[in-house]
C-alpha cells in the first residue's frame, strides 16, 4: 500500500466529486441509490460485531467445564472495556488512511476482510486465536465503521434537506443486523435446543456451542463483503478517491506517517504479543496485570482524545467558523461518551444482570439471556422509519442537534432509573425479576438513540470540513471508545457495589448532563454558524 506519487496527483477534487448522487436521485425509498450497499454493508457487518458482543462477556466469565474461559468479574471487564474501546479508537487510523492512501470504499472493503478472519479465529479454540480474533476485528472496524458512515454523508449534497432522514434510514439497517445477529450468535451460543437437539447428534460438545455463536458472525460478515462488492457502481464516485495533496510537500509527508506509523504498529503488536507469552510463563497474578493493563490504555485514551480534537482545531488551518463548529462536535462528543457509557451497559453489567436476576421465559418459552439486548434493535427497526419522516417533515422545525441530544441522555437516564427500581425488586425478594423491567430499560435507551445517534453521525458530516470530514468522523467514534473503556469498568465495580448502587449513579449522572445541555442548547447552537 503506497501514497499516489508527486507526479500525478489525484486530479478529482474531494469537494466536487464527493456527491455521487444527481439532485433527483430518490430510487432507494426517496434517496439515493447508494444508500441500498451502504445500508445492507453496514447491517451485516453489525450483524457479526453485535451478535459476538452479546455472547462476549457471557463467554469469558463462564466456567470452562461449559466451554467458557472462566475469567473473574475484573479480568472480564478489562478484556471487554480494552476491546470495544479499541474498536473505535482504532477508527482514528483507518480515518486518516482512507482520507490520504486508499479512499473510503477499499478501507470499507478491507476492514470487512479482516472482520471476517477475526471470526473466524474466535470460532477456533485456544487463548491465543481468541486474542487474536478480538486484535483482527479491532482493526477491521477501525477501516471499516467511520468511512462507511462517512461515505452515506457524500451521497448528499450539503444543502440537501434528506440528509437527517438518510441517516435514520441507514440506522434502521445497522439495527437490523444487531437484531439479526444478537438473534442468531445467542440461539447458537446458549439455547439448549440447539445443543441437544443439533449438536449432539452430530458428535459435538454442547459446550462447544459458543465457537457455533463465533462463526455465524464470520458468516455475516462475508455476505455484507459479497453485497458490497456487486452493488458498488450505486455508489458512483462517493468515497473512491482519497483527497487530493495539495502539494509535493503533502506527499511526502503523508509517505513518512504511513511509513512510520506502519512500523509502530508492527512493533506494538509484536510486544504484545511477547509480552502476553512472557506473561504466561512467569506466572503473573491475572489482576495485577488487568489493573496495570488498564490503568495505562485509559491515560492512553484520554490524551488521544486531547490530541485529537487539538490537532484538528489548531493544526488544520480551520478559519473561525470551521473551529467554532469543531467547538460545538467536541461539546456533543462529551454528551455522546456519556450516553454511549450508560447505553454500552448492554454488552457488560446489564448482560450480567440478565442472565443472573432476571427471568428467561415469557408464556412458557425459554430464550437465551444474550435476547434481551435485541429489543433495543427491534425498536430502533420499527421506530426508524417513523424518526426519518418526522425530521423530513418537520425539517427546519424539528429541535435542534443539541436539544436532540440532551433529550438522548434523558432518556437514557430514565432507563437506569427503571433498572434500579427492578434491581431494588431482585434485593428484596431475592427471586428472579420480570422480564418487563429489562424491557423498560431498553425501550428508553433505544428512544434515546434514536434522537442522539444519527443525528450526531449526519452532524459531524454537516459541521466538518470536506478536506478532513473521514478524521473528524473517526475522532467522533473516539467518543464510543471513550465510553465503552468507561462501561466496561462498572463489570469491575459490581465486585464492591450492588447493581442497584450503580443503575442508581448511572441514572444520575445522565439526568443531570441532559439537564445542562437543554439549559445550554441555544448558546451552542449559535455557534454552529447557521447549520440546524
Amino acid at each position: 500500500m503506497t501514497a499516489p506519487p508527486a507526479e500525478t496527483p489525484n486530479p478529482r477534487s474531494a469537494e466536487t466529486s464527493a456527491i455521487s448522487a444527481k439532485p433527483g436521485d430518490r430510487a432507494f425509498f426517496g434517496h439515493p441509490a447508494g444508500l441500498f450497499p451502504l445500508f445492507f454493508t453496514e447491517m451485516w457487518e453489525r450483524f457479526s460485531y453485535y451478535g459476538m458482543r452479546s455472547i462476549l462477556v457471557l463467554f469469558m466469565t463462564l466456567a470452562t467445564a461449559q466451554g467458557g474461559l472462566e475469567l473473574n468479574a475484573t479480568q472480564a471487564g478489562v478484556i471487554y472495556a480494552l476491546y470495544t474501546s479499541l474498536v473505535y479508537f482504532a477508527g482514528l487510523v483507518g480515518g486518516w488512511l482512507a482520507d490520504n492512501i486508499i479512499g473510503q470504499r477499499k478501507a470499507v472493503f478491507w476492514g470487512g476482510v479482516l472482520i471476517m478472519c477475526g471470526h473466524i479465529a474466535l470460532a477456533l479454540h485456544g487463548p491465543a486465536l481468541f486474542f487474536s480474533g478480538l486484535a483482527l476485528i479491532i482493526a477491521g472496524t477501525g477501516l471499516l465503521k467511520p468511512n462507511i458512515s462517512t461515505v452515506v454523508g457524500l451521497l448528499y449534497a450539503p444543502s440537501d434537506a434528506r440528509r437527517d432522514s438518510g441517516y435514520a434510514l441507514y440506522y434502521m439497517g445497522i439495527n437490523l443486523g444487531s437484531f439479526l445477529g444478537q438473534s442468531a450468535c445467542g440461539f447458537l451460543a446458549q439455547h439448549s435446543w440447539f445443543k441437544t437437539n443439533v449438536l449432539s447428534p452430530l458428535g459435538f460438545s454442547p459446550e462447544s456451542s459458543w465457537h457455533f455463536g463465533f462463526a455465524a458472525a464470520a458468516v455475516g460478515m462475508f455476505f455484507g463483503l459479497v453485497q458490497f462488492i456487486l452493488s458498488g457502481r450505486l455508489m458512483g464516485a462517493a468515497g473512491l478517491d482519497p483527497y487530493p495533496p495539495a502539494n509535493a510537500e503533502e506527499v511526502l509527508r503523508r509517505r513518512k506517517v504511513l511509513r512510520y506509523g506502519g512500523v509502530a504498529l508492527l512493533v506494538l503488536a509484536a510486544a504484545g504479543g511477547i509480552g502476553y507469552y512472557a506473561v504466561q510463563r512467569a506466572g503473573v497474578d491475572g489482576d495485577v496485570l488487568a489493573n496495570a493493563v488498564n490503568l495505562g490504555f485509559g491515560s492512553i485514551l484520554v490524551i488521544a482524545t486531547l490530541f485529537s480534537f487539538g490537532r484538528i482545531m489548531y493544526f488544520s488551518g480551520l478559519d473561525p467558523v470551521e473551529r467554532n463548529r469543531i467547538y460545538v462536535v467536541f461539546l456533543l462528543f462529551l454528551a455522546s461518551v456519556l450516553f454511549w457509557s450508560a447505553f454500552e451497559q448492554a454488552g457488560g453489567l446489564l448482560n450480567l444482570f440478565a442472565l443472573n436476576k432476571s427471568q428467561d421465559r415469557v408464556l412458557g418459552f425459554e430464550f437465551p439471556t444474550a435476547w434481551y439486548q435485541n429489543i433495543n434493535p427491534f425498536c430502533i427497526i420499527f421506530l426508524s422509519p417513523f424518526f426519518a419522516y418526522l425530521w423530513l417533515k418537520w425539517g427546519e422545525r424539528s429541535p435542534s442537534s443539541p436539544a436532540k441530544f440532551a433529550i438522548g441522555l434523558l432518556l437514557v437516564g430514565l432507563g437506569f432509573v427503571f433498572a434500579g427500581l427492578g434491581s431494588a425488586v431482585f434485593d428484596r425478594t431475592e427471586q428472579r425479576i420480570h422480564p418487563i423491567w429489562l424491557t423498560s430499560v431498553y425501550v428508553c435507551h433505544s428512544l434515546g438513540e434514536l434522537f442522539l445517534s444519527p443525528i450526531g453521525l449526519s452532524l459531524v458530516t454537516k459541521l466538518s470540513p470536506q478536506r478532513v470530514v473521514s478524521q473528524v468522523m473517526s475522532i467522533w467514534f473516539l467518543a464510543n471508545a471513550d465510553a465503552n473503556f468507561l462501561a466496561g469498568q462498572t463489570i469491575r465495580l459490581n465486585e464492591t457495589y450492588t447493581h442497584t448502587q450503580i443503575f442508581w449513579v448511572i441514572a444520575a449522572i445522565t439526568v443531570g448532563a441532559g439537564l445542562v445541555l437543554a439549559l445550554f442548547a441555544r448558546p451552542i447552537r449559535r455557534l454552529m454558524g447557521g447549520v440546524h
